[in-house]
């Protein structure tokens, strides 16, 4: 009842998006679901690590295909992570695709969604719109160039994109970077 009566038509507010203002801003379609799911989501990526991955189907240079299988094959054994059943609703909500996320089904899930991805041009603002978002903020560092923003709020889209103020990199004294970091700042 809550879902259905409340929260199903509620805005959305994404504090922590993983799409960068400037795939935001260029509103390209997607190339493939490797592009979509697996390309900047350092959660599934630690899935992943922790599965025992080599990180070269990870982060590394490996066909945006076989990352995708491995990830298949990774979620196939994370029944009860969130992970599982949040990329399960992604399948069904986005891509009309009721299979089961496993390794079996792997090549039929990459096929399946690319097709309706080359079908029906997914881009960046037709995901975020379909989803209801409202707000979108993205993950910046304080010495990041915030000029993208400007040309986003031009755009005619249905929702704002705002960045997120992420220290990260200013934070950690002991990077091997800190001190370019600092110069930056």
């Amino acid at each position: 009842r809550l879902y259905f009566e409340y929260a199903q038509k509620m805005p959305i507010f994404d504090y922590h998006c993983h799409l960068s203002e400037r795939q935001i801003l260029a509103n390209k379609p997607f190339a493939d679901l490797f592009e979509i799911w697996l390309s900047g989501d350092h959660y599934k990526w630690r899935l992943m690590r922790n599965f025992g991955v080599n990180e070269e189907y990870i982060t590394g240079d490996k066909s945006h295909k076989e990352k995708f299988l491995a990830y298949c094959k990774t979620l196939g054994t994370a029944f009860g992570n969130p992970l599982y059943h949040w990329s399960q609703v992604e399948l069904k909500e986005f891509f009309n695709c009721e299979l089961e996320i496993n390794e079996e089904n792997a090549e039929l899930i990459w096929d399946w969604c690319n097709e309706f991805i080359r079908l029906n041009n997914v881009t960046p603002q037709k995901l975020i719109e379909q989803s209801n978002v409202t707000h979108i903020f993205t993950t910046n560092e304080v010495f990041d160039d915030l000029t993208t923003f400007e040309e986003i709020a031009k755009k005619d889209y249905q929702f704002k994109v705002i960045p997120a103020f992420r220290a990260d990199k200013i934070m950690n004294i002991e990077a091997e970077k800190y001190n370019e970091f600092v110069d930056k700042l």
